[in-house]
C-alpha cells in the first residue's frame, strides 16, 4: 500500500468519524461556546494587552483598578463555560434526532447542577452550602458536562421515540 493509498483510507475513515452522532453533537456544542469564548478573550486582551507603558496609561484614565471590571466580565465568560457544554450539546444531539431539544438541555443543565458539590469550603475551614461553586461550572467541569449531555440525551432521545412519559391530559380528565 502506497502513501496515497493510505492516506485516501484515512481520510475516508475520519469522514467517517465525523459523522457519528455523538461527534457531530460534541462538534455543534462546542460551537456554540465560541461567542463566549470570544467576548471573555477580547476583555482580557484588553485588560493585559503586553505593552510597555500601557497599564500605567489606562490606570491615569480609568483609575487604579481599571482592570476590574475587565477580568470579571473574562471570568464570568469562562466561569460558566461547563454550563453552555452541557446545554449545547444535549440540544444539538436531540434536536438532531428530531425530538424536543430545549427541554433536554434543560433537564441536562439541572442534572448538571444537581450532581455539582453542594457545599465549598472556604481558605479559612468554613463549610459554605448552598451554592454553586464556580470552578466546577467553568473549565473544570467541562468533561463531567460532556458525560452528563451525552447520557440526558441518550435518555431523553430513547424515551420520547419509544412515547415513554406523563400523559398529564388524561390526570386532568379523571378529576373532572
Amino acid at each position: 500500500m502506497n502513501k496515497q493509498e493510505m492516506f485516501d483510507k484515512f481520510i475516508e475513515f475520519m469522514g467517517n468519524f465525523a459523522q457519528i452522532k455523538a461527534v457531530v453533537a460534541l462538534r455543534d456544542g462546542f460551537i456554540m461556546t465560541t461567542p463566549f469564548t470570544i467576548c471573555g478573550s477580547v476583555f482580557l486582551l484588553i485588560a493585559n494587552v503586553p505593552l510597555p507603558g500601557y497599564p500605567e496609561f489606562m490606570a491615569g484614565i480609568f483609575g487604579p483598578h481599571w482592570t476590574d471590571s475587565l477580568n470579571a466580565v473574562a471570568g464570568a465568560t469562562f466561569g460558566v463555560l461547563a454550563l453552555i457544554v452541557v446545554a449545547g450539546i444535549t440540544y444539538r444531539y436531540v434536536a438532531n434526532e428530531g425530538c424536543d431539544a430545549s427541554m433536554a438541555s434543560l433537564l441536562a443543565v439541572s442534572t448538571f447542577l444537581i450532581l455539582m458539590p453542594p457545599e465549598v469550603v472556604t481558605e479559612g475551614g468554613e463549610v459554605v452550602g448552598g451554592i454553586v461553586p464556580k470552578n466546577w461550572v467553568g473549565s473544570n467541569g467541562v468533561i463531567t458536562s460532556i458525560v452528563i449531555a451525552f447520557f440526558v440525551s441518550y435518555v431523553c432521545v430513547y424515551c420520547e421515540k419509544n412515547h415513554i412519559g406523563l400523559n398529564l391530559s388524561r390526570l386532568k380528565s379523571e378529576d373532572s
